[in-house]
């Protein structure tokens, strides 16, 4: 008679497991690989689950063009004929196991399917990877270096970040997403001030908070003195922000030998007041 560890394992590795499926069995390894015994509950649903994995592997058997298809499409991927991301696998998979229990796909769910099958298709493949690398690839490895560490469409930042072709659909959702396209039109915007100009920060920006250690405090009228930012160079860095403005500077607190990175939004031009007092004064 099998142990539960055996059984286990059998739910884990099946082929018609699905996602929840094969985190509960590899949950519950975990617990008696640690000693510990399986509740009377767990227990129940160990059994319901191996009699579902029965069920389905007999609908299996049962011609079903659909369900054949979908199969087919999970095995090419899986031997690296096309790539889909790890999102399209799992959802495939339990595409595979909705049919075979002799329900239908709904339109959204047919419209993910028929993505999956572009994918697949050589000639589509085949054209899309040399549309990418034409008109995509130099952007996509801008946003790779701003997004790489991101949760959104992680997916993605990991097959652009590996130097590999990604989804047509799931790429283009995400490269016209109105962020992104705020982003894309930061890094070509003409920038509004140029190396050698005096600027200084608006009230209300972050970079505030990085001339802290660099103003100094007037204790009779309880003033404060900020230097001019002397601009050093343009967009040191690429923009990482959607909104207007996004261009960076690199600049220099006049009088000091630090250099900061601030936006184009945070900074403003000076008045002919506060050049000719040669420093900005802020009441508190």
């Amino acid at each position: 008679m099998a142990t539960y560890k055996q059984r286990l394992e059998i739910v884990l590795n099946h082929s018609l497991s699905s996602d929840w499926e094969t985190g509960f069995a590899r949950d519950l390894i975990s617990r008696l690989d640690r000693k510990r015994s399986l509740s009377i509950g767990q227990r129940r649903v160990l059994d319901k689950v191996e009699k579902q994995l029965v069920e389905r592997t007999t609908q299996a058997t049962v011609p079903n063009k659909l369900g054949d298809e979908i199969k087919a499409l999970i095995e090419g991927a899986e031997k690296g004929s096309y790539t889909l991301s790890a999102w399209q696998m799992s959802i495939m998979k339990s595409f595979r196991l909705q049919v075979l229990r002799g329900a239908t796909l709904s339109e959204k769910q047919t419209k993910i399917l028929d993505d999956v099958r572009q994918a697949s298709n050589p000639v589509t493949q085949a054209a899309w990877k040399v549309e990418y690398k034409a008109d995509y690839k130099e952007m996509a490895d801008k946003l790779y270096e701003i997004y790489k560490d991101s949760q959104y469409w992680a997916n993605l930042w990991d097959t652009i970040g590996a130097g590999e072709v990604p989804d047509k659909s799931r790429f283009l959702r995400m490269f016209n997403h109105n962020r992104i396209q705020g982003l894309i039109k930061n890094m070509s915007a003409v920038p509004k001030y140029s190396v050698g100009d005096y600027v200084f920060t608006r009230a209300g920006a972050t970079s505030w908070s990085k001339l802290y250690k660099i103003r100094r405090r007037n204790d009779e009228d309880r003033s404060i003195i900020y230097p001019f930012l002397h601009i050093l160079k343009v967009n040191p860095t690429l923009p990482t922000t959607y909104a207007r403005g996004g261009n960076t500077y690199l600049v220099n607190p006049v009088g000091t030998m630090e250099t900061i990175v601030v936006e184009e939004r945070e900074i403003r031009k000076i008045s002919k007041k506060e050049r000719l007092a040669g420093r900005v004064v802020v009441k508190h």
